[in-house]
């Protein structure tokens, strides 16, 4: 009997590009590709060929870069798998793809995934040729929390109000603000200047979990502020300078069915 005849097989898992033609196929191998990468426990390939992220060029070129790609929480391989249950039960499998329409000129598509972790929404271009991944949406329980770029508002699972006096309009102040240094993006915000509204929240069973990843042009987070019933009140974006090193002087909220924003 040869060696290892008896042992069991790996998991089955299933690959995506099989139910997709032309270039929905290739969107779903891109999201095939960073299955493989993350089972490969390889973070540099997931942030050198399948995130969108460019290199830090310049105080306001490219913000983040390789260097936080490769140590943000949201890019890592054992986080993702234990999230998901392990990695037997770590399988991607694509479920829909649509075309949401060209940004400067680029097709961009969109791709509904289910994984073992619950379900995530993708953004991909080709860009000079390569298929690269430029946004990533997460659920919680099956509700959206898509905050940022196409905000909605009014709806279950979206932010209805401010509940508070900020729910009067926009602010904005101008000025240097020192910037809270953190290995986390979520410990950031809780440093920041809307720490306290995020850690009342909390100390009443809500919760402050990411919802959204942009990797291009500039690197930043969306994270998800929810009440004790699992209802979404603000949103905490973090633009991200580099590791240890996070803009959290923003708030997102919805006030009578639009987006607003305070920005100290």
């Amino acid at each position: 009997m040869d060696e290892g005849a008896d042992e069991p097989a790996g998991p089955a898992r299933v690959d995506s590009t099989g139910s997709f033609t032309g270039a929905d196929r290739q969107v779903a191998r891109v999201v095939e590709d960073f299955e493989s990468a993350v089972l490969a426990d390889d973070v540099e390939t997931i942030c050198r060929d399948l995130l969108a992220v460019e290199e830090n060029k310049g105080y306001d070129e490219d913000n983040g870069g390789h260097d936080f790609c490769v140590v943000d929480p949201a890019n890592q391989p054992d986080l993702l798998l234990a999230e998901a249950g392990g990695a037997d039960a770590y399988d991607l499998v694509v479920d829909r793809v649509w075309r949401e329409g060209a940004i400067h000129g680029i097709d961009r598509f969109s791709a509904r995934v289910s994984s073992g972790g619950g379900i995530e929404e993708f953004t991909i271009q080709r860009r000079e040729g390569t298929w690269l991944i430029t946004q990533r949406d997460f659920s919680v329980d099956g509700a959206s929390t898509r905050l940022a770029g196409e905000f909605e508002c009014g709806g279950k699972g979206h932010a209805a109000s401010t509940h508070g006096k900020e729910a009067s309009g926009v602010f904005a102040r101008a000025g240097l603000q020192p910037k809270p240094q953190s290995d986390d993006p979520r410990d950031a915000i809780l440093a920041g200047p809307f720490g306290d509204r995020a850690k009342k929240a909390i100390e009443k069973g809500g919760s402050l979990e990411l919802s959204s990843a942009f990797y291009r042009p500039d690197y930043h987070l969306m994270y998800a502020l929810r009440d004790e019933d699992g209802e979404l009140i603000v949103g905490f974006p973090v633009t991200v300078w580099g590791p240890r090193n996070f803009d959290t002087y923003s708030m997102t909220f919805c006030r009578n069915g639009q987006q607003g924003m305070i920005i100290i």
